[in-house]
């Protein structure tokens, strides 16, 4: 039965749960060929709604041990996503991870092009995918003020953030100069698969990093390298690939 009810891979339970969750995001025009980005409400779902989704044991297990249900939902709309986008049944999609960490399609072969980022930040994400090979990198974060902010940007923002914060005229300024630095840092990390720690700063000139406002309260950033002509090389992904084939 589920199967006369798919349509361009998916079922119609599939894009009724899921397909209200998702909000696409307006991208500059020098983007909107190669990225889309979309704003996701992570509502729990149930493991049975989860399994529906096409989640697999594995990931169904880390759900029933996980007090974070927002990941879960997060997982099952990266799925939908690419199995949309894809025509392909969410729960054939089958990933890997490369040496950094960084998540890539492996099945079907017709998506291991593919490039995709996703970020979470309680119950809103944001997950950005690249049909044309573009590797893409997100983060969002909800504005809230902590104790040890300047601590955090001392030790990883760069010096020109950290000059830019002791001079916020205020402390909305200062929390909007701190989040925006971060998630620029952040989306350049993710699109790497590199930690933190070891990004000072995007300095790679072929990265480009749009800054995003999906809603009020909310502040995130994409970045996105172009790998045609050779320009940053070939995605992790794909370079883990064709290591597979050998």
């Amino acid at each position: 039965m589920q199967a006369t009810e798919r349509k361009h891979g998916l079922t119609l339970q599939q894009k009724a749960t899921l397909a209200p969750l998702l909000t696409r995001l307006e991208l500059p025009s020098r983007l909107r060929s190669d990225v889309v980005v979309w704003l996701a409400r992570l509502e729990p779902l149930s493991l049975p709604q989860l399994a529906a989704a096409g989640l697999s044991s594995d990931e169904l297990a880390t759900a029933r041990r996980s007090r974070d249900e927002h990941r879960a939902t997060s997982r099952a709309l990266l799925r939908f996503v690419l199995g949309r986008a894809l025509g392909h049944p969410p729960h054939r999609l089958q990933f890997a991870s490369g040496t950094r960490g960084k998540p890539f399609l492996v099945t079907p072969r017709s998506g291991q092009h593919y490039q995709f980022s996703v970020s979470h930040s309680q119950d809103r994400g944001l997950i950005a995918l690249s049909p044309t090979g573009v590797t893409v990198g997100v983060d969002v974060e909800h504005v809230s003020d902590f104790d040890e902010i300047e601590e955090v940007a001392e030790l990883l923002l760069p010096a020109g953030a950290r000059r830019e914060l002791r001079d916020a005229a205020d402390a909305t300024l200062r929390l909007d100069v701190f989040y925006r630095h971060w998630t620029r840092l952040e989306a350049v990390a993710k699109l790497s698969g590199m930690g933190l720690g070891t990004i000072a700063q995007p300095r790679d000139r072929y990265v480009r990093i749009t800054e995003l406002t999906p809603e009020p309260g909310l502040v995130a950033a994409l970045a996105a390298a172009q790998h045609a002509e050779g320009a940053v090389g070939r995605s992790e992904g794909q370079a883990a690939l064709k290591n597979r084939s050998r």
